[in-house]
C-alpha cells in the first residue's frame, strides 16, 4: 500500500480515535558513576515471567464475575465495581478473575482513574497469560495517560501476542502517524490487511466454531474496511448458524459494498440469518 493510500485510510481512523498528547518527561541527570550492585540482590529483584496458563478457578470467582456482569447489564456500575473488588481479593489468578480485572480496569478508565486502571492492568500482565486484548486495553490507557512511547510498545505487543486482534492495528497506525512516522503507519496498515486475509482463509477452513467466533469478534475494528469485509463474507456460508450471525454482526459495523452480493443472496434464502442479512445490507448501502 502506498504512503498516500495509508494516510488516506488513517485520516478516517484518526478522526474516530482519541489520542491524547502527553508531556515528555525530563530525562534524569546522568550519574557520575554507577553505584555498586550486589549481584545476588539484583538477581532476586528480576521479575518472574508471567505464567503460561491460568490458575485453577475457585468456587466464588464465577459467581462474583456473573454478579458484576449482571450489574453492568442493568447499568449499575457501582455494584459491578463492588463485585469486582471482591473478585480481586480472591487468591487464584484464574481466567474468570482475569476477565473481571480487565472489566474493572476499563471501568476505572471510564471514570478517569487512570492510575487505578494501570495498576490493575500491570497486575494482569504479571500474573496471567498475555493476550492481545489485555495489551490493547493497556495501550489505550497509556495513551490517555499521555505516555505515548509506552502505549506504542503495548500496542505492538498486542499484535505480537495475537496477530488476529485487529483493533490494535488502526490504533497503532494512528499513533505512529501522530508521531510523524507515516512509513511505519503505512506498514502497520499493510500488516492489518495481511492479517485480515489470513483470518478469512481460516474462516473458510477447518477451524472450530469457537475459533471462528473468536476471529469474527477480532475482525470488528470499528469502521468499514474492505479487507475485513472480504474476510467476514467468507463465513456467511458456514454450516453453523452462530458463525453466520457473528459474521453478519461483523459486517454490520465493518462491511463494505463488496459484501452486498453475498448479503443479498443470503437475504433471499431460507437459511439462518436471512432476515438479519437484509438489515446489514441496508446498513451498508446507507453508509
Amino acid at each position: 500500500m502506498t504512503r498516500a493510500r495509508g494516510s488516506a485510510v488513517l485520516s478516517r481512523v484518526a478522526a474516530a480515535s482519541v489520542l491524547f498528547v502527553g508531556c515528555h518527561r525530563d530525562a534524569p541527570p546522568a550519574a557520575s558513576a554507577p553505584p555498586a550492585v550486589d549481584e545476588r540482590s539484583a538477581a532476586a529483584e528480576v521479575p518472574l515471567p508471567p505464567p503460561t496458563r491460568f490458575a485453577a478457578t475457585t468456587d466464588d470467582q464465577p459467581r462474583l464475575l456473573a454478579s458484576a456482569r449482571e450489574a453492568l447489564g442493568r447499568g449499575d456500575a457501582d455494584t459491578a465495581i463492588t463485585a469486582l473488588l471482591a473478585l480481586r481479593e480472591t487468591a487464584s489468578a484464574s481466567e474468570p478473575k482475569a476477565i473481571g480485572m480487565l472489566i474493572l480496569a476499563q471501568l476505572y478508565h471510564s471514570r478517569g482513574n487512570l492510575d487505578a486502571s494501570l495498576e490493575v492492568l500491570e497486575w494482569l500482565r504479571a500474573s496471567t497469560p498475555g493476550s492481545g486484548e489485555l495489551e490493547f486495553v493497556l495501550g489505550n490507557t497509556l495513551l490517555d495517560a499521555g505516555r505515548r512511547p509506552e502505549a506504542e510498545s503495548a500496542l505492538q505487543r498486542a499484535i505480537r501476542v495475537d496477530p488476529s486482534y485487529l483493533r490494535a492495528y488502526p490504533t497503532l497506525a494512528a499513533l505512529q502517524l501522530e508521531l510523524g512516522r507515516e512509513g511505519d503507519a503505512d506498514t502497520t496498515l499493510v500488516d492489518l490487511e495481511r492479517a485480515a486475509l489470513r483470518m478469512g482463509r481460516e474462516l473458510d477452513g477447518d477451524a472450530s466454531d469457537d475459533e471462528k467466533l473468536r476471529l469474527l469478534q477480532n475482525l470488528r475494528i470499528g469502521f468499514p474496511h474492505p479487507y475485513v469485509s472480504q474476510a467476514a463474507v467468507r463465513a456467511l456460508d458456514d454450516e453453523s448458524a452462530a458463525v453466520v450471525l457473528a459474521a453478519l454482526e461483523t459486517l454490520r459495523h465493518c462491511g463494505t459494498a463488496d459484501a452486498l452480493p453475498q448479503l443479498d443472496a443470503l437475504a433471499a434464502s431460507s437459511r439462518a440469518g436471512a432476515s438479519e442479512a437484509a438489515g446489514v445490507a441496508s446498513a451498508i448501502r446507507a453508509r
